[in-house]
Order: structure tokens, then C-alpha cells, then sequence
């Protein structure tokens, strides 16, 4: 089921995903990064946010949120537990709604903003 965390026997029985939208978690994680990853690992997360782009070779998608001075700009990367075909009905710069399970962290740098690694993720309009 898309709406159940599931796993191995000594984790904890959780039905109901944190609900979180892309601004709430770039000002989270942007406000101290330590502290909003240790919060949100191995977290059942669902996500507001706006399709940037879809990986059909890797079966994922990238969504995030962006602001023009750049401050909170932040990037989700999620890597599908549903078949490829199924991303082909969700289009780039549309709003979607994706369920997953926190799985790392790549720390911003001046190059690159942070990013939050989803994995056996499900995403729906």
C-alpha cells in the first residue's frame, strides 16, 4: 500500500506519513541541516512540491523547491517504487504529491543546494 510505511520487524508501525510542503522543508533544513536530517531519516515522509525533472532511465524524479535569491532553494531526489510507465502521467512544473522514505542527505554546498534522497517512492497529481 502507498500510504504504509513498511519494514523489517523491529521498526516501528507508522500509518500515517508526515505531511510536508517543499518551502517548510528548504527553511527547515536551511535553519540547521543536522538537526532537520536526524529528524526526517528513515522518516515516512509525503511531500508537496513541483515536478522539475523525471530520470526514466533510473526510474525517479527530482522535485524541489526554488527562490530567486536562492537562499532556500532545495532538491528532493526520489527514486520510484512504482514501474516507469507510471511517470509518464506526470509532467514537468506541475504540482505533484510524493510518498517516501528518507534515506540520506547531501548537504548544501556554494555550488549546489541541499538535497533529501527518497527512496520507494510513489508520486500522484
Amino acid at each position: 500500500r502507498r500510504d504504509k510505511e513498511i519494514g523489517f520487524l523491529n521498526l516501528k508501525y507508522n500509518i500515517e506519513p508526515i505531511d510536508m510542503k517543499d518551502i517548510d522543508l528548504a527553511i527547515e533544513f536551511t535553519n540547521n541541516e543536522e538537526a532537520a536530517y536526524k529528524t526526517y531519516y528513515k522518516k515516512f515522509i509525503r511531500i508537496e512540491s513541483t515536478l522539475e525533472y523525471i530520470d526514466l532511465e533510473n526510474n525517479g524524479i527530482i522535485i524541489g523547491y526554488n527562490d530567486e535569491g536562492g537562499k532556500y532553494t532545495f532538491k528532493i531526489s526520489c527514486t520510484m517504487a512504482s514501474d516507469k510507465e507510471e511517470l509518464v502521467n506526470i509532467n514537468v512544473q506541475e504540482k505533484v504529491y510524493v510518498i517516501g522514505t528518507v534515506t540520506d542527505y547531501q548537504f548544501e554546498t556554494s555550488e549546489k543546494p541541499g538535497k533529501l534522497i527518497l527512496s520507494n517512492c510513489f508520486a500522484s497529481k
